[in-house]
């Protein structure tokens, strides 16, 4: 969804140049109708200004104060219909803003701090209905967020770390009889599960788990066909146990399933105080190291695969990595070494491919990567190169995708301005123009000789108005007509929903700007 205020910063650009001192003003289109009202006050724009599209109707509209954005603002479509509402503080988003389609449906909730996305955003389909939403701290996602079918029921649980999403969990699902399947699971408003469940058929076969808040496990059982196995022969809940020395002193600390060692085990030295801890899963060590009185890491720690082999080591103060950690292939060769400082990466940091050659060179400040950054293939070929500010890609990028390079700028994290696709004789593959990572604007993409392949639109990253796909030697194959988005017509005919072309699927991609 996109904000057009560009014509309302240009009338500002002028208004110095143009008008009286403090005074009620209006500029207009070169027709004459009115294109913006308001008033200024020692020459800067001051109170509440609106601004009109050609046809006259509104196109935004919010106080302005000293110059900048206050308060509550609206933007609006050329059909009159609300597109955006946001709420501003001193020229910057702060507080709620909600995006709506052209039918007036809602599309986004969010709200903002300092400019930056903050707390939890909610994105709706077309019908207006939830199905997803994304918390959000200083611009970035993180954490748990949740996807949901048209009913509200949660479908995805998606596990975010600085902007990245690095997990996606398919639950909740229905097999083709609408019968249960899968991991079915309970969760709270923060999307923390609180039971899950495994289903086959339908019915309940195998594990439901119980956990509380913190995520940490309260009990299990075990079903068969939906019915409770007995407890003589229920996997048992996990049981803390005691170990004391021939003298009586505690020993150790820590839990059983069945026997078996789980979780973290606390040792004490014969003045009964903590000295180290083991966790284990399962009966296998995952991890050792030593600890304070308090329970905390302290000192050096390493942790290991589950054949026994290493795969970390590093220092801990006060239960945070500190200073170097180097971290191994399950075969012992390096995979990427750097430096913590109260928990978070900083300085240099290289990830290796195993047979030593660098994949991947960045830099950290408190936690986020700032500074150049690039990532090779095994060959030494570049398969990205860019800066990052604050955690964000910034400036002109460089990537490798298949066999075409990529490149382009990045404002704030997001694709802006032109970007450019090349063949591997550098000729030009692909040509768009992008606004806050969106596509925006004319949109082509060209054989390796030169001949166009692709032409048409987009309006916020949805293909608008018509698209024309040629064949090799230039001639038209066929034009799809877009509106926000969505197909209408094919060679000029209405599309209906039982209509497509024998081999539209494999020509028109999910991405509106990827052929």
């Amino acid at each position: 969804m996109r904000i057009y205020i560009l014509g309302y910063f240009i009338v500002f650009c002028c208004l110095n140049a143009i008008a009286q001192k403090d005074s009620l003003v209006f500029y207009k289109y070169p027709d004459g109708t009115i294109s913006g009202e308001g008033f200024l006050k020692d020459g800067k724009p001051e109170g509440y200004w609106k601004n009109y599209f050609p046809n006259g109707r509104i196109k935004s509209e919010g106080l302005l104060l000293n110059g900048l954005t206050q308060g509550n603002w609206k933007f609006y479509f050329e059909s009159g219909f609300l597109n955006v509402e946001t709420e501003y503080n001193q020229g910057k988003k702060q507080g709620y803003r909600k995006l709506y389609a052209d039918s007036g449906i809602i599309q986004v909730v969010d709200s903002y701090e300092n400019d930056l996305r903050n707390g939890w955003a909610s994105f709706f389909d077309s019908k207006g209905i939830v199905n997803r939403k994304i918390y959000f701290e200083n611009g970035l996602e993180t954490g748990i967020s949740a996807e949901f079918s048209p009913e509200g029921r949660v479908i995805s649980l998606n596990e975010y770390r600085g902007g990245s999403q690095i997990r996606t969990t398919k639950v909740n699902r229905y097999d083709k009889l609408t019968k249960r399947t899968g991991i079915w699971v309970e969760t709270d408003s923060l999307f923390r599960i609180q039971v899950s469940t495994q289903y086959q058929n339908g019915l309940k076969n195998g594990l439901r788990k119980y956990y509380d808040l913190s995520g940490n496990l309260l009990k299990i059982e075990k079903y068969q066909d939906d019915v409770l196995i007995p407890d003589e022969k229920q996997i048992k809940t996990p049981l803390a146990r005691n170990m004391y020395t021939a003298e009586g002193k505690l020993k150790s600390r820590g839990a059983y399933i069945n026997g078996i060692a789980a979780g973290k085990h606390t040792y004490y030295n014969s003045s009964g105080q903590s000295d180290s801890s083991v966790i284990y899963s399962n009966g296998l060590v995952l991890e050792t190291g030593a600890v304070d009185s308090a329970g905390r890491k302290q000192g050096e720690w390493k942790s290991f695969y589950p054949d026994g082999e290493i795969k970390s080591k590093g220092v801990y103060v006060d239960d945070k990595k500190s200073g170097a950690w180097t971290f191994f292939y399950n075969n012992g060769k390096t995979e990427q070494t750097g430096k913590y400082v109260d928990g978070l990466p900083e300085g240099p940091w290289k990830w290796y491919y195993e047979d030593g050659q660098i994949l991947r060179d960045e830099f950290y400040r408190k936690g986020k990567e700032d500074g150049f950054a690039y990532e090779l293939f095994p060959s030494g070929d570049t398969l990205s190169a860019g800066e990052f500010i604050d955690g964000q890609r910034e400036g002109l990028w460089l990537f490798q995708d298949g066999d075409q390079k990529l490149k382009g700028y990045f404002v704030a994290g997001e694709m802006n301005g032109i970007w450019t696709h090349f063949y591997p004789d550098g000729s030009l593959s692909f040509e768009g123009n992008f606004r806050e990572g969106l596509a925006e604007g004319l949109i082509r993409s060209w054989y390796p000789d030169g001949t166009l392949k692709w032409k048409g639109l987009c309006d916020a990253g949805k293909r608008t108005g018509v698209w024309v796909r040629y064949d090799e030697n230039g001639n038209p194959v066929f034009s799809i007509t877009y509106e926000d988005g969505v197909e209408k017509k094919y060679n000029g005919i209405h599309i209906y929903p039982e209509f497509f072309p024998a081999d539209y699927e494999s020509l028109i991609q999910r991405n509106p700007y990827v052929f």
